[in-house]
C-alpha cells in the first residue's frame, strides 16, 4: 500500500506557523533548529508567524520570541474573546469561531495556514483549525499507552502527574497529529524512555523529561515532515519512509 508525504520537500522549506501560550521554550527551540539548519545549507522548515492564545500580561512571551527571530506575532487572548461573549469557557460552536478569527488574522497578513507546531498552545484547537492544516503537537507522556477504550491514557496538563500515580517506572514524550480530542491525535515519534524519579515533583519529572523528550522529539519531527518522510496511507495510517509506525517512531529505533 502506497502513502502520501504529508509535504513535498522540491517545494522548498515547509513554511509553519507556531502556537503557543507562555514560555514558548520548545517553540524557540524549533526557531534555534531552524537557524541551525539554515546555516548548514539545508533549510528544512521556516516559520512565518507565531499564534498567542495569551496576552503579554498573562504570561505569554510570543511577542519577544518574535521580536528575537523577526517573526510577525497574531495574538488572539481567549480571555478577551469570551469576556466579549460574555462566556466563562468555550462551546464547539464559538472555538470555532475563536479559530477562524485566528485564521483570519493570518490571511491579513498574508500567511495561508498549511502546518502548525504547537508548542504548549493551552486551547483545544477545533475541527475547523485541525481541517484546515497539519498541526503538531508534543506532549509529556508517552501516548502510545492506551486504556480499555482505546484511547491515550496519560492525557491532558496533568500527564506527567497521571502516569506517576497510576505506578509507571518510565515515561516518554509524544508527537501527535492534532485532533480536537485532546492528546489523541495519531502518533508521529516517541522519544527515549526516561526513568520516572518518584523522590522529586512531577514538575520536576516534566522538565527533565522535556530536555531529554520534547526538545528533542519536536524539530525531528518537523525536519522528518519536511523532508517528505513522514505521510498518511490510504487506510489513514500514519508511515515513516513509507512503511506504518502505528506508535509512531521511536527514537530508540533510528539512533
Amino acid at each position: 500500500m502506497t502513502s502520501t508525504m504529508f509535504y513535498n520537500p522540491l517545494d522548498g522549506p515547509m513554511p509553519v506557523v507556531g502556537f503557543m501560550s507562555g514560555s514558548g521554550s520548545n517553540l524557540v527551540r524549533l526557531l534555534e533548529r531552524q537557524k541551525e539548519l539554515k546555516e548548514l545549507g539545508h533549510e528544512a522548515y521556516r516559520f512565518t508567524a507565531i499564534v498567542t492564545d495569551r496576552t503579554t500580561a498573562e504570561g505569554s512571551n510570543a511577542l519577544s520570541i518574535g521580536n528575537r527571530f523577526d517573526i510577525p506575532v497574531v495574538q488572539n487572548p481567549r480571555s478577551l474573546f469570551l469576556k466579549d461573549r460574555d462566556a466563562e469557557k468555550f462551546t464547539k460552536e464559538t472555538k470555532t469561531a475563536y479559530d477562524i478569527v485566528t485564521l483570519n488574522a493570518l490571511q491579513m497578513l498574508g500567511i495561508e495556514y498549511k502546518f502548525g507546531a504547537f508548542a504548549g498552545y493551552m486551547t483545544v484547537a477545533s475541527k475547523k483549525l485541525c481541517n484546515k492544516g497539519l498541526g503538531v503537537n508534543v506532549h509529556p507522556a508517552d501516548l502510545a499507552l492506551l486504556g480499555p477504550d482505546g484511547w491515550p491514557i496519560f492525557t491532558g496538563d496533568d500527564a506527567v502527574k497521571l502516569t506517576i500515580e497510576a505506578g509507571e517506572r518510565y515515561i516518554r514524550a509524544s508527537t501527535h497529529i492534532l485532533r480536537p480530542r485532546k492528546d489523541c491525535g495519531p502518533l508521529l515519534m516517541r522519544s527515549k524512555r526516561m526513568e520516572l524519579d518518584y523522590d522529586t515533583t512531577p514538575k520536576d519529572n516534566q522538565d527533565a523529561l522535556k530536555k531529554v523528550g520534547d526538545l528533542v522529539i519536536f524539530p525531528k519531527t518537523l525536519e522528518f515532515i519536511a523532508l517528505g518522510r513522514f505521510g498518511m496511507d490510504e487506510d489513514g495510517k500514519v508511515c515513516f519512509d513509507g512503511e506504518p509506525v502505528p506508535n509512531g517512531l521511536n527514537l530508540e529505533d533510528i539512533e
